[in-house]
C-alpha cells in the first residue's frame, strides 16, 4: 500500500508538471496566426463498438460479435485504424469463445 501511495504521488506530481508545460505550449502556439489546430476525432464510435464486443463476449453471443464485425467493415465513417482494431477484437473474442 505504501509503494502504491508513493507511486501515485509521483505520477500526480509528474502529471501536474507536464500539464503546466503543455498549457504554456498551447498558449504560445495558439496565439500565433499561422498555427493550425487539428480537430480531434470522435472516439465514441470505436469505444461503443469495443464495449459491444465485450458485452457479446460475456453473453457468449458469437452471432452478435459477427454482426459487429460486418457493421465495422461496412462503416465508411470509421478510420482504417479503427476498423483494424475492431476486427482484431472481434476475431480474438470469437477465438476465445471457441476454446
Amino acid at each position: 500500500l505504501q509503494d502504491r501511495k508513493q507511486m501515485f504521488g509521483r505520477e500526480t506530481r509528474n502529471y501536474l508538471l507536464d500539464e503546466d508545460k503543455i498549457d504554456s505550449y498551447r498558449k504560445y502556439f495558439g496565439e500565433k496566426p499561422d498555427t493550425i489546430f487539428r480537430e480531434e476525432t470522435d472516439e465514441s464510435v470505436l469505444l461503443n463498438e469495443l464495449h459491444s464486443i465485450n458485452r457479446c463476449f460475456i453473453e457468449e453471443d458469437a452471432n452478435g460479435i459477427l454482426a459487429i464485425l460486418k457493421r465495422a467493415k461496412a462503416n465508411t465513417a470509421l478510420s482504417s485504424r479503427d476498423k483494424l482494431e475492431i476486427t482484431h477484437e472481434c476475431k480474438t473474442a470469437l477465438l476465445d469463445l471457441c476454446q
